[in-house]
């Protein structure tokens, strides 16, 4: 007795488009899978059983995959396997911007985005509450959203090798940071809300423009490592910042 097909099987005209390495044919397929309203989760399954997306996203992962799991996004961003994904590699993949939808991925926790050419970030990116790394070195950022402080849960940002001139003060409110790398920006200054980092530990800011820090800088109790290697500090400031500021604090001038 034959089994009865599924009724959410996917049409073969899909499954030649989606087969296909070239990146406009799956993107065309999942317009027209989108359009005749298949369930995005069945997609999704047969997809990762085709090996045309992995079940995670890894290092091993190709462009074409990280670009299929984002026009995923776009298409179906109610699918429930998107509330699964912890880790998204999405590092060294020509990305010049980030889709709104992103927010979806409630449960991230992990988004590498190193290496990439983006020059903003969306404010939904601030809707990501359960993120605790975000790797954003070498891109071309400009600044930074107001939304990047509620990611409350942070604990290690990576902003280095940007063209960053300033943070926003809502910096402040990452609370459970513990590492922020800040290397190869042109920072000209830093928020005073900078001191409000009570958990960090490690503060790299070698490479930028700063003149100056803020005497807020002095409440950072668990600071242990401080880079300012080539900035524009007067030695009037470096024995400011290593005797009456941080004076328990390993720093590199």
């Amino acid at each position: 007795m034959k089994r009865r097909r599924n009724s959410q099987a996917i049409p073969k005209e899909i499954q030649t488009f989606l087969k296909s390495e070239e990146k406009g044919f799956i993107e065309h397929g999942l317009f027209l899978a989108e359009s005749i309203e298949i369930d995005g989760d069945t997609l999704i399954k047969w997809m990762i059983k085709q090996n045309i997306l992995p079940k995670v996203m890894n290092y091993s992962s190709t462009k074409l995959q990280k670009h299929t799991f984002l026009l995923l996004l776009e298409y179906f961003p109610n699918a429930q396997y998107f509330q699964s994904v912890k880790i998204l590699l999405l590092s060294y993949a020509n990305l010049t911007e980030l889709p709104d939808e992103i927010w979806y991925l409630k449960n991230l926790e992990y988004l590498y985005l190193s290496n990439n050419n983006l020059t903003e970030l969306p404010d939904s990116i601030g809707n990501l509450k359960n993120l605790r790394e975000l790797h954003l070195e070498y891109n071309e950022l400009t600044e930074l959203p107001d939304s990047i402080g509620n990611l409350n849960k942070l604990e290690l940002l990576n902003l280095s090798n940007n063209n960053l001139t300033e943070l926003p003060d809502s910096i402040g409110n990452l609370k459970n940071l513990g590492k922020l790398f800040l290397k190869t920006n042109n920072l000209i200054e830093l928020p005073d809300s900078i001191g409000e980092l009570k958990n960090l530990e490690f503060l790299y800011l070698s490479n930028n423009n700063l003149t100056k820090l803020p005497k807020s800088i002095g409440k950072l109790a668990y600071l242990e490592d401080l880079h300012l290697v080539n900035n524009n500090l007067s030695s009037k400031e470096k024995q400011r910042i290593n005797q009456e500021l941080l004076p328990d604090t390993y720093i590199r001038f």
